[in-house]
C-alpha cells in the first residue's frame, strides 16, 4: 500500500523538485527517487541512511527532497492505517462478552478494558488478566528454577501476540495509571525481543521466579519445604562436637505454627538459587540471624512450640554472625 502513497508524493511534488533542484544547479533525478521509494519495501527505515544519507553522489538538494517524501508518504500511511483500524475496532463485534474468570465484561469499569485486533478479530481483555498473563509468560520456568521465558500469547486463541499489540498494551496500562511490573518495561525496552530479555536479565528474571513459586505453593509443600531446611541449617556444637539443627523437633510442631516461618523460604530459596552470589550471601546472613532473633525472643519455643514474637517482628539486625565458638548456641554455623 505504500507504493501509492509514493507515487501520489513524486507526482505532486515533480514540478517543485524540478524547479528547486535548477536553483541549486543540481539534476532532478526523478527515476532515482522512484528507485529509492522502491528499495524502501525491502529495507524499510535504513533505506534513507545507507542509500542516499552518506551518498556523496546525490546532492543534498536532492537528498532533502527524497527525505520530505519519503516522512509525507510513511506519514500518511500511517495516518490512514490509524484511521482503518479506529473504524473496525469501532465497528467490529467482540468475540469476547466475559473475562478469564468468565465475569461478565459488561460489568467492567471501561478504563479497564482493552480492545486488541487479533487477526482480524477483535478481542476484549481485562487489563489486570493480560498483565497477569504477561507476568506468568515472562517468569515460565522448570522444576529448578532456571528461567524459560514464552512468549506472551492470545489466551482464546493461543497464538502470540504482535509486537504491535503488545506496545498497544504497555501504553494502554500506562495512559490508565496501571501498574506495569518491571519485567514487562524491560521486555519493551528490548522491543519485545524474546531472546535479548532473557539473555541480558536472566538474574532478575529468576528472583522473581523464586518468589512467585513460594506464593503459589500449598501450605502442605511449603511445610515440607521449612521441615528440609531447618534440618539442613546446622549448628556445631563445640561441647558435644556434632552438628544439630538450629531449631530442632520442627517436624512435630502443628501446621499452624510452622506455617508462621513461610517468610525464611525467601530466604532460603534465594540463598540456594540465587545467581548473584553477594545477594545469596545477604540472604543467608539475614535467614542465620532472624532464626537466632527468634531463638532469643521465644527461648521456650522448643519445649511449649507457642510463639511469643513471630519471625516477622524480631529484631536481627544486631546480631552478628560469629567466626568462632562462643558456646553452645553461638557457634560456628554452617550447612550440612
Amino acid at each position: 500500500m505504500i507504493d501509492y502513497f509514493f507515487k501520489y508524493e513524486i507526482h505532486h511534488y515533480k514540478d517543485n523538485i524540478i524547479r528547486d533542484c535548477e536553483k541549486h544547479g543540481c539534476y532532478a533525478n526523478i527515476e532515482l527517487i522512484e528507485t529509492i521509494c522502491n528499495m524502501y519495501k525491502t529495507s524499510n527505515l535504513t533505506t534513507y541512511a545507507s542509500c542516499v544519507e552518506n551518498n556523496p553522489f546525490i546532492h543534498p538538494c536532492l537528498q532533502k527532497h527524497i527525505l520530505d517524501i519519503l516522512c509525507r508518504a510513511i506519514q500518511k500511511k500511517n495516518v490512514l492505517t490509524s484511521i482503518c483500524i479506529r473504524y473496525l475496532r469501532k465497528r467490529r463485534s467482540s468475540y469476547v462478552t466475559t473475562d478469564l474468570a468468565l465475569n461478565p465484561l459488561s460489568e467492567t469499569n471501561p478504563k479497564y478494558l482493552i480492545d486488541i485486533m487479533h487477526n482480524y478479530k477483535k478481542y476484549t481483555f481485562k487489563l489486570f488478566d493480560l498483565a497477569n498473563i504477561i507476568f506468568n509468560s515472562l517468569t515460565k520456568s522448570d522444576e529448578n528454577f532456571f528461567s524459560n521465558p514464552l512468549m506472551i500469547k492470545n489466551p482464546y486463541t493461543n497464538i502470540k501476540f504482535s509486537v504491535s499489540n503488545l506496545y498497544i498494551i504497555y501504553f494502554s496500562m500506562q495512559k490508565r495509571g496501571l501498574f506495569i511490573h518491571p519485567l514487562f518495561t524491560l521486555f519493551m525496552q528490548e522491543n519485545f525481543n524474546l531472546a535479548l530479555f532473557s539473555l541480558k536479565h536472566e538474574g532478575l528474571i529468576k528472583e522473581y521466579i523464586i518468589d512467585n513459586t513460594i506464593q503459589k505453593e500449598t501450605d502442605n509443600k511449603v511445610c515440607q519445604e521449612l521441615i528440609t531446611m531447618f534440618n539442613e541449617l546446622t549448628i556445631y556444637n563445640t561441647y558435644t562436637m556434632v552438628t544439630e539443627p538450629i531449631l530442632s523437633g520442627m517436624e512435630i510442631i502443628s501446621t499452624d505454627v510452622l506455617i508462621t516461618f513461610k517468610p525464611l523460604l525467601y530466604h532460603y530459596y534465594h540463598y540456594l538459587f540465587s545467581m548473584n552470589s553477594y545477594y545469596r550471601q545477604v540472604e543467608y546472613n539475614k535467614l542465620i540471624k532472624k532464626i537466632i532473633a527468634f531463638k532469643h525472643e521465644n527461648p521456650l519455643f522448643i519445649i511449649t512450640n507457642k510463639i511469643i514474637v513471630p519471625i516477622t517482628k524480631v529484631n536481627y539486625k544486631h546480631i552478628t554472625i560469629p567466626r568462632r565458638p562462643y558456646g553452645q548456641l553461638e557457634s560456628l554455623l554452617i550447612i550440612s
